[in-house]
């Protein structure tokens, strides 16, 4: 929640034309400025820096964020449903105790991949070249 809080605090001083005080919001909300450190010592950058060249050796290459991949396989706009792929990829043999307690079962997880072409997908992704 404090992060949220975070989040909120740096939105309003946006809406009230103060963001040169973003910084004052950890102490508001009771977080630490450690995160404040990272980005001035420039460390921050360089994790970006470093992640960035992670995400663009991905395979297969996204496309769209998020991007979430089970057994090499993009969920494409579907990536809402990702446990049901997780498990699905498990096999019904090693299931993990979070798979078994889903309100459907493996049968039906499988029905569901195999149809999952002919969704209509409503949720939005931002697409990696816009």
């Amino acid at each position: 929640m404090k992060h949220v809080g975070y989040i909120y605090c740096t939105e309003r001083l946006v809406l009230e034309n103060k963001l040169e005080q973003w910084a004052d919001c950890f102490e508001l909300v009771g977080l630490s400025r450690a995160a404040l450190d990272c980005y001035i010592s420039g460390y921050g950058h360089q994790l970006e820096l470093k992640y960035a060249d992670e995400t663009s050796e991905l395979n297969p290459a996204h496309t769209f964020v998020p991007w979430v991949v089970v057994n090499n396989q993009p969920l494409q706009e579907n990536y809402q449903n990702f446990v049901m792929y997780v498990c699905n990829a498990y096999g019904s043999n090693q299931l993990p105790e979070a798979c078994r307690n889903l309100n459907h079962s493996v049968e039906t997880q499988s029905t569901f991949n195999s149809s999952v072409e002919k969704l209509s997908y409503s949720h939005q992704v931002c697409y990696a070249s816009q």
